[in-house]
């Protein structure tokens, strides 16, 4: 692949030049690049969220460009954000993800600097799992067009990707070991939700509690319940979430014993 016909698509000319210029030949005895997930597999529980990192190894070899698209399925895993982190010299450039279409595209590139040979993290994707299921992956369309890249001297370095492995299993409202030391029990269900959901608490002593919803800055969004829970009573309470933004939010039990906090992950 000629490095400038693949960087004019996506720069203009005189970018795409300058990026072009630098380059050399590779030397024959190149090795493969590789980009790969950290992790490349995991098992959360539905409702959580999940931080990977990409990191790019050029194998001891000049590199200069680094294409990434990724394709996941909607039904399980939404992008939260996607962050291009600061331990290399690359400059991303269109860190984008569509969760309708359940695709991640990030560009960079290395212009002007001492070209990076030796491995870097390249950015950090943070997932929220929404549904269960034993297996689901985000993958790298290969050969497909848009794909995964790494280029150089109009030479592509990597011919596979591997995907990450997602295992999501299902929460369950009603277990027993989701009651802490206190002897306070909260459960969210469903959870993710959509616009509204439910919050069943419980006390071992009673007394009075305050159920709290909190983003994820500590500011409180909502207040839904304050009084008093019979000792050993389940109390179920109605979670009117449709003004809120798309997110991940701490639902907070308050009583005299101590607090008790879970997340809950709401979707559009």
């Amino acid at each position: 692949m000629n490095p400038f016909n693949f960087l004019h698509r996506k720069w203009p000319r005189s970018i795409a030049l300058a990026m072009a210029l630098p380059f050399l030949s590779l030397p024959a005895n190149a090795q493969e690049a590789s980009l790969a997930p950290i992790p490349q597999a995991v098992e959360v529980m539905q409702g959580d969220t999940f931080e990977i990192s990409y990191q790019v190894d050029p194998a001891n070899q000049p590199l200069a460009v680094a294409d990434m698209h990724l394709q996941f399925d909607p039904e399980y895993l939404e992008v939260l954000d996607v962050e291009a982190l600061s331990g290399s010299s690359f400059n991303v450039m269109m860190p984008a993800f569509d969760n309708g279409a359940g695709r991640i595209d990030i560009s960079a590139f290395q212009l002007g600097e001492e070209l990076p040979q030796e491995a870097f993290e390249l950015v950090k994707v943070t997932f929220l799992a929404l549904n269960e299921t034993a297996f689901t992956q985000a993958f790298h369309p290969n050969p497909a067009f848009p794909r995964t890249i790494l280029a150089f001297a109009g030479s592509e370095l990597e011919s596979y990707t591997p995907p990450l492995d997602v295992t999501i299993q299902a929460s369950d409202p009603l277990s027993t070991e989701n009651m802490d030391a206190a002897g306070l029990s909260l459960n969210l269900w469903p959870n993710p939700t959509h616009e509204k959901g439910f919050a069943t608490m419980s006390s071992v002593e009673g007394g009075e509690v305050t159920l709290t919803l909190f983003d994820l800055t500590g500011k409180v969004v909502a207040q839904y319940f304050h009084g008093d829970l019979l000792p050993g009573v389940e109390q179920v309470v109605e979670l009117d979430l449709h003004e809120f933004s798309a997110g991940v939010y701490l639902c907070q039990l308050t009583t005299t014993q101590g607090t008790l906090t879970k997340r809950l992950a709401l979707t559009r």
